[in-house]
């Protein structure tokens, strides 16, 4: 499955690079799937409290429509390649929708939203509509305090584990954290800081091997 994703970014780059339409689309899809799938499983034996669109990289979907209407905005950038960018290299390596059927309908759209949530950001940089700095990673980490009351509620009030705050996923590396951390959340928030900045470092050290190639 990974192979597949990395080949559909490959050839969907230059469709998002020339044709307008393409980018609006592909900027959409994963909102528009999250809300088909939810519409499909509403009222069904299958349906959870987990499918409410309150977990991390659903909030990304958000963020991509955000990009469309706010063209140049730091903070939306920052976030899809820093924060929700990241999040789904993350889930689509340890996904926990893989504990469902990996080809259901339920999963397929899972492995879609986080390839795209991966594909853009990399085809924002490629094509120089954001060039990442290290001071924005204040701008995720700002989204992160601002959202986590909320998230909080929400999974009080729905009995829901939205952002993994209150348990890791299954066979997910947030285990050791939750396992061996004095403060699970804190941790997981300072880790998240340092995992930003070294997908800053991995970026630099990129660019840097390609500029000097040139």
């Amino acid at each position: 499955m990974l192979f597949v994703i990395i080949l559909a970014g490959v050839l969907f780059y230059k469709p998002y690079l020339r044709n307008k339409k393409f980018k609006v689309i592909l900027h959409v899809v994963p909102i528009t799937l999250e809300l088909i799938r939810l519409a499909l499983v509403y009222n069904t034996e299958y349906y959870m409290v987990s499918y409410l669109p309150f977990h991390l990289c659903i909030w990304g979907t958000y963020f991509l429509v955000l990009d469309l209407v706010f063209v140049d905005n730091k903070f939306i950038k920052s976030c899809l390649f820093y924060l929700f960018m990241t999040g789904a290299i993350l889930a689509l390596i340890f996904p926990d929708w893989g504990l469902l059927n990996k080809y259901s309908y339920v999963s397929m759209i899972s492995w879609i939203i986080h390839a795209i949530l991966v594909f853009i950001p990399i085809y924002m940089i490629l094509n120089g509509e954001y060039k990442p700095k290290f001071l924005d990673i204040k701008y995720p980490l700002i989204f992160i305090i601002a959202i986590l009351p909320v998230i909080k509620y929400l999974n009080l009030r729905f009995d829901a584990n939205f952002f993994y705050i209150n348990e890791p996923s299954h066979g997910s590396p947030l285990e050791i954290i939750y396992k061996y951390a004095p403060n699970y959340i804190m941790t997981l928030m300072l880790i998240t800081a340092v995992v930003m900045a070294l997908v800053y470092l991995v970026y630099r050290l990129i660019n840097l091997v390609l500029t000097r190639g040139k």
